[in-house]
Protein backbone atom coordinates (compact mmCIF):
# COMPACT_ATOMS: atom_id res chain seq x y z
CA UNK A 1 0.00 0.00 0.00
CA UNK A 2 1.30 3.37 -1.40
CA UNK A 3 0.12 6.69 0.48
CA UNK A 4 1.22 10.30 0.25
CA UNK A 5 -0.31 13.52 1.83
CA UNK A 6 -1.10 16.38 -0.42
CA UNK A 7 -1.38 19.86 1.39
CA UNK A 8 -4.52 21.93 0.69
CA UNK A 9 -5.58 25.26 2.47
CA UNK A 10 -8.93 25.13 4.42
CA UNK A 11 -9.83 27.96 6.61
CA UNK A 12 -7.04 30.01 6.89
CA UNK A 13 -5.26 26.48 7.49
CA UNK A 14 -2.71 23.48 6.09
CA UNK A 15 -4.10 20.57 6.11
CA UNK A 16 -2.67 16.86 4.63
CA UNK A 17 -4.98 14.96 2.78
CA UNK A 18 -3.90 11.64 2.47
CA UNK A 19 -4.36 9.37 -0.07
CA UNK A 20 -3.82 5.43 -0.43
CA UNK A 21 -3.08 3.41 -3.95
CA UNK A 22 -2.67 -0.34 -3.33
CA UNK A 23 1.09 -1.78 -5.18
CA UNK A 24 -0.04 -5.29 -3.52
CA UNK A 25 -1.28 -8.22 -5.53
CA UNK A 26 -4.72 -10.34 -4.60
CA UNK A 27 -4.42 -13.80 -4.05
CA UNK A 28 -3.72 -16.35 -6.43
CA UNK A 29 -5.37 -19.83 -5.85
CA UNK A 30 -7.05 -22.63 -7.43
CA UNK A 31 -9.66 -25.40 -6.93
CA UNK A 32 -6.56 -27.74 -6.26
CA UNK A 33 -5.67 -25.85 -3.68
CA UNK A 34 -7.43 -26.54 -1.27
CA UNK A 35 -7.03 -29.63 1.32
CA UNK A 36 -8.06 -30.90 4.48
CA UNK A 37 -5.81 -29.88 7.19
CA UNK A 38 -5.25 -33.25 8.77
CA UNK A 39 -4.86 -36.06 6.04
CA UNK A 40 -3.96 -32.72 3.16
CA UNK A 41 -6.35 -34.82 0.89
CA UNK A 42 -8.76 -32.56 -1.50
CA UNK A 43 -11.14 -33.50 0.58
CA UNK A 44 -13.18 -31.04 2.45
CA UNK A 45 -15.66 -31.66 5.22
CA UNK A 46 -17.94 -29.58 7.59
CA UNK A 47 -16.80 -28.28 11.39
CA UNK A 48 -13.09 -29.21 10.05
CA UNK A 49 -9.77 -27.10 9.43
CA UNK A 50 -9.35 -26.55 5.86
CA UNK A 51 -5.96 -25.56 4.05
CA UNK A 52 -5.69 -23.07 1.39
CA UNK A 53 -2.35 -23.00 -0.52
CA UNK A 54 -1.29 -20.14 -2.83
CA UNK A 55 0.41 -17.49 -3.39
CA UNK A 56 0.38 -13.40 -1.93
CA UNK A 57 -2.25 -15.05 0.44
CA UNK A 58 -0.88 -12.43 3.27
CA UNK A 59 -0.19 -8.91 2.24
CA UNK A 60 2.43 -8.59 5.02
CA UNK A 61 5.52 -10.91 4.99
CA UNK A 62 4.22 -12.73 8.40
CA UNK A 63 1.65 -12.95 10.86
CA UNK A 64 1.55 -13.43 14.22
CA UNK A 65 -0.06 -16.69 15.09
CA UNK A 66 -3.34 -15.88 17.25
CA UNK A 67 -4.27 -17.72 20.91
CA UNK A 68 -7.52 -18.16 19.54
CA UNK A 69 -9.23 -18.27 15.73
CA UNK A 70 -10.51 -15.33 14.17
CA UNK A 71 -12.17 -13.89 11.08
CA UNK A 72 -9.57 -11.61 10.16
CA UNK A 73 -5.51 -12.41 10.00
CA UNK A 74 -3.53 -9.20 8.90
CA UNK A 75 -5.62 -8.66 6.74
CA UNK A 76 -6.16 -12.04 5.36
CA UNK A 77 -10.36 -13.32 5.73
CA UNK A 78 -12.16 -15.86 3.61
CA UNK A 79 -15.74 -16.22 2.69
CA UNK A 80 -17.61 -19.48 2.66
CA UNK A 81 -21.01 -19.04 0.64
CA UNK A 82 -20.30 -15.21 1.31
CA UNK A 83 -19.96 -15.84 4.88
CA UNK A 84 -16.37 -14.90 6.54
CA UNK A 85 -15.09 -18.19 8.94
CA UNK A 86 -12.45 -18.73 11.32
CA UNK A 87 -8.83 -18.41 10.86
CA UNK A 88 -6.20 -20.02 12.98
CA UNK A 89 -3.14 -19.22 10.77
CA UNK A 90 -1.90 -17.18 7.16
CA UNK A 91 1.32 -16.66 5.69
CA UNK A 92 1.87 -15.70 2.17
CA UNK A 93 2.07 -19.50 1.08
CA UNK A 94 -0.43 -20.75 3.19
CA UNK A 95 -3.94 -19.85 5.54
CA UNK A 96 -5.73 -22.66 7.61
CA UNK A 97 -9.65 -21.94 7.49
CA UNK A 98 -12.82 -23.34 9.75
CA UNK A 99 -14.99 -25.05 7.29
CA UNK A 100 -18.37 -24.05 8.66
CA UNK A 101 -21.61 -26.54 8.78
CA UNK A 102 -22.13 -26.77 5.16
CA UNK A 103 -22.20 -29.25 2.54
CA UNK A 104 -22.72 -29.91 -1.04
CA UNK A 105 -21.04 -27.42 -3.28
CA UNK A 106 -19.60 -24.29 -1.77
CA UNK A 107 -18.29 -21.26 -2.92
CA UNK A 108 -15.13 -19.71 -1.27
CA UNK A 109 -13.06 -16.94 -1.71
CA UNK A 110 -9.71 -15.55 -0.39
CA UNK A 111 -8.95 -11.88 0.39
CA UNK A 112 -6.22 -9.92 1.19
CA UNK A 113 -5.23 -6.28 2.05
CA UNK A 114 -4.76 -5.92 -1.64
CA UNK A 115 -7.91 -7.23 -3.18
CA UNK A 116 -9.89 -10.50 -3.35
CA UNK A 117 -8.71 -13.83 -4.96
CA UNK A 118 -11.09 -15.56 -7.64
CA UNK A 119 -14.20 -17.31 -6.60
CA UNK A 120 -13.83 -21.01 -6.49
CA UNK A 121 -16.55 -23.74 -6.03
CA UNK A 122 -15.42 -26.74 -4.06
CA UNK A 123 -17.71 -30.24 -3.21
CA UNK A 124 -17.63 -30.48 0.63
CA UNK A 125 -18.87 -34.04 1.66
CA UNK A 126 -20.32 -35.05 4.89
CA UNK A 127 -17.53 -37.51 6.66
CA UNK A 128 -13.73 -37.99 4.88
CA UNK A 129 -13.03 -38.82 8.77
CA UNK A 130 -8.66 -38.26 9.40
CA UNK A 131 -5.67 -38.04 12.14
CA UNK A 132 -3.99 -35.14 12.55
CA UNK A 133 -0.02 -36.16 11.92
CA UNK A 134 2.64 -34.37 14.10
CA UNK A 135 4.44 -33.26 10.58
CA UNK A 136 1.50 -31.34 9.46
CA UNK A 137 1.07 -33.06 6.17
CA UNK A 138 -1.11 -35.92 6.85
CA UNK A 139 1.73 -38.58 7.27
CA UNK A 140 4.36 -39.88 10.07
CA UNK A 141 3.41 -39.98 13.31
CA UNK A 142 0.24 -39.26 14.66
CA UNK A 143 -0.30 -36.30 16.69
CA UNK A 144 -1.18 -38.34 19.89
CA UNK A 145 -0.41 -37.27 23.90
CA UNK A 146 0.36 -39.44 26.66
CA UNK A 147 -1.87 -39.35 29.23
CA UNK A 148 -1.79 -41.55 32.73
CA UNK A 149 1.38 -43.36 31.31
CA UNK A 150 4.04 -44.25 34.17
CA UNK A 151 7.45 -41.82 34.35
CA UNK A 152 5.92 -39.50 31.51
CA UNK A 153 4.37 -35.94 32.24
CA UNK A 154 0.46 -35.86 30.96
CA UNK A 155 0.07 -34.31 27.92
CA UNK A 156 3.67 -34.85 26.45
CA UNK A 157 3.89 -35.56 23.20
CA UNK A 158 4.16 -39.66 21.50
CA UNK A 159 6.96 -39.81 19.62
CA UNK A 160 10.10 -42.42 19.19
CA UNK A 161 11.71 -41.08 22.32
CA UNK A 162 8.65 -41.02 24.25
CA UNK A 163 6.55 -44.15 22.96
CA UNK A 164 2.78 -44.94 24.01
CA UNK A 165 2.77 -47.81 26.01
CA UNK A 166 0.61 -50.62 26.14
CA UNK A 167 -2.67 -50.58 28.10
CA UNK A 168 -2.54 -47.17 28.87
CA UNK A 169 -4.47 -44.36 28.04
CA UNK A 170 -4.11 -42.51 24.65
CA UNK A 171 -5.05 -39.36 23.33
CA UNK A 172 -5.51 -38.90 19.50
CA UNK A 173 -6.66 -35.70 17.66
CA UNK A 174 -9.00 -36.09 14.08
CA UNK A 175 -10.95 -33.84 11.63
CA UNK A 176 -13.71 -34.52 9.10
CA UNK A 177 -16.04 -36.26 11.48
CA UNK A 178 -18.59 -33.91 9.87
CA UNK A 179 -21.56 -33.13 12.55
CA UNK A 180 -20.48 -35.87 15.07
CA UNK A 181 -24.21 -35.96 16.60
CA UNK A 182 -25.89 -37.11 13.28
CA UNK A 183 -22.79 -39.21 12.14
CA UNK A 184 -24.49 -42.19 9.56
CA UNK A 185 -21.69 -43.85 11.04
CA UNK A 186 -20.12 -43.86 14.30
CA UNK A 187 -16.34 -42.83 14.22
CA UNK A 188 -13.52 -46.48 14.73
CA UNK A 189 -9.99 -46.77 15.25
CA UNK A 190 -7.89 -49.14 13.45
CA UNK A 191 -4.54 -50.71 15.28
CA UNK A 192 -2.33 -52.17 13.19
CA UNK A 193 -5.75 -53.11 10.76
CA UNK A 194 -7.95 -53.90 13.75
CA UNK A 195 -10.86 -52.53 14.97
CA UNK A 196 -10.50 -51.20 18.42
CA UNK A 197 -13.37 -52.02 20.23
CA UNK A 198 -15.92 -49.41 21.28
CA UNK A 199 -16.00 -49.85 24.62
CA UNK A 200 -12.32 -49.00 24.86
CA UNK A 201 -13.01 -45.20 23.66
CA UNK A 202 -14.21 -43.62 26.25
CA UNK A 203 -15.04 -40.44 24.70
CA UNK A 204 -14.66 -37.81 21.51
CA UNK A 205 -15.50 -34.35 21.77
CA UNK A 206 -15.38 -31.23 19.08
CA UNK A 207 -13.31 -27.89 19.91
CA UNK A 208 -12.93 -25.42 17.54
CA UNK A 209 -13.23 -27.80 14.12
CA UNK A 210 -11.17 -30.74 15.77
CA UNK A 211 -12.05 -33.59 17.43
CA UNK A 212 -10.02 -35.20 20.14
CA UNK A 213 -10.17 -39.17 20.73
CA UNK A 214 -9.70 -40.30 24.32
CA UNK A 215 -8.40 -44.40 24.17
CA UNK A 216 -8.59 -46.00 27.39
CA UNK A 217 -6.26 -48.33 27.39
CA UNK A 218 -3.95 -49.10 23.95
CA UNK A 219 -3.95 -52.85 23.39
CA UNK A 220 -1.06 -55.08 22.63
CA UNK A 221 -0.78 -55.97 19.27
CA UNK A 222 1.62 -58.03 17.39
CA UNK A 223 4.80 -56.79 19.68
CA UNK A 224 6.63 -59.11 21.38
CA UNK A 225 7.29 -58.87 25.50
CA UNK A 226 9.16 -55.70 26.79
CA UNK A 227 10.11 -54.53 23.25
CA UNK A 228 9.20 -51.30 21.51
CA UNK A 229 7.49 -51.29 17.69
CA UNK A 230 5.79 -48.97 15.59
CA UNK A 231 1.63 -49.48 15.07
CA UNK A 232 -0.40 -48.34 12.32
CA UNK A 233 -3.10 -46.31 13.34
CA UNK A 234 -6.28 -45.04 11.17
CA UNK A 235 -9.98 -43.82 11.70
CA UNK A 236 -12.44 -45.25 9.72
CA UNK A 237 -16.57 -44.35 9.40
CA UNK A 238 -18.02 -47.40 7.99
CA UNK A 239 -15.74 -48.91 5.32
CA UNK A 240 -14.68 -45.41 4.33
CA UNK A 241 -11.41 -45.12 6.43
CA UNK A 242 -8.79 -42.44 6.66
CA UNK A 243 -4.66 -41.53 6.25
CA UNK A 244 -2.80 -44.50 8.02
CA UNK A 245 -0.38 -42.93 10.85
CA UNK A 246 2.31 -44.64 12.45
CA UNK A 247 2.26 -44.68 16.72
CA UNK A 248 4.84 -45.66 18.17
CA UNK A 249 4.47 -48.26 21.38
CA UNK A 250 6.39 -49.38 23.87
CA UNK A 251 5.34 -52.77 26.23
CA UNK A 252 6.00 -52.46 29.87
CA UNK A 253 6.60 -55.79 31.39
CA UNK A 254 6.62 -54.84 34.84
CA UNK A 255 3.19 -53.43 34.88
CA UNK A 256 1.73 -56.03 32.22
CA UNK A 257 0.69 -59.64 32.70
CA UNK A 258 0.45 -62.36 30.30
CA UNK A 259 -3.04 -62.73 30.97
CA UNK A 260 -3.46 -59.02 30.08
CA UNK A 261 -1.72 -59.23 27.08
CA UNK A 262 -3.32 -62.23 25.88
CA UNK A 263 -6.52 -59.91 26.56
CA UNK A 264 -5.66 -57.15 24.67
CA UNK A 265 -4.54 -59.54 21.54
CA UNK A 266 -7.85 -61.15 21.78
CA UNK A 267 -10.00 -57.58 22.18
CA UNK A 268 -9.25 -56.68 18.54
CA UNK A 269 -11.11 -57.86 15.82
CA UNK A 270 -10.59 -57.46 12.22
Amino acid sequence: LWSWCKRVWRHSKVYCEIFSVSTGTPPTYSVGSFVNSASALTKLTPNAWSTVYGKNLLSDMTCPVPTNPTINLCGTSIKVNGQLTQLNYASKTQVNFLMPDVSGSVSIEVANRDGVGTTVTLPVQAEIMSLFSQSGNGKGLVAALHWTTPGIARGTVVTMQNPAQANYPLIVYASGLGNYSSLSSKPTVKINRRVLPANLISSITYTNGQYQINIDRLPLVDLNISSTGTYSIQLCGGSICGNVLNLPVQYLKTTTTTANTVLAKNTLRP
